[in-house]
């Protein structure tokens, strides 16, 4: 691990083509141990203006994405590992194959294993 926090922000770039989550997981853990916050994250949707923004985000054991709020509907799919999410009194523990909506509430989200998990969100114009 370094002292870094986050990867060098880069500008999402138009895919030539299909995308193995899984091997771009694995990439993304990769460079998620490197970094001293535990995770990295890369947008699959890189377009101006689309309604709809996926992110595939890699958590190493133990780190968290503090309290946030979804800038509005979304959800998660988790792809390995297994992630809590609180928001408030709700607690969704979720395992790799698993779907869930987020909460439309302030919320967290804790790798309980190392987890990559693909976020998806209808962007509102």
């Amino acid at each position: 691990m370094t002292d870094e926090i986050h990867a060098d922000r880069r500008d999402p770039e138009t895919p030539d083509g299909p995308i193995r989550l899984s091997e771009a997981g694995r990439d993304l853990l990769e460079d998620a141990r490197k970094l001293s916050s535990g995770r990295a994250a890369r947008t699959l949707t890189p377009q101006v203006g689309v309604t709809l923004k996926q992110t595939l985000m890699a958590l190493v054991e133990g780190r968290a994405l503090g309290k946030h709020r979804a800038p509005s509907r979304a959800t998660i799919q988790i792809l390995q590992g297994s992630v809590t999410i609180n928001a408030g009194e709700d607690v969704l523990e979720l395992d790799e194959g698993s779907w869930a909506v987020l909460p439309d509430q302030e919320h967290d989200l804790t790798a309980n294993t190392d987890a990559v998990v693909l976020l998806t969100v209808a962007q509102t114009t």
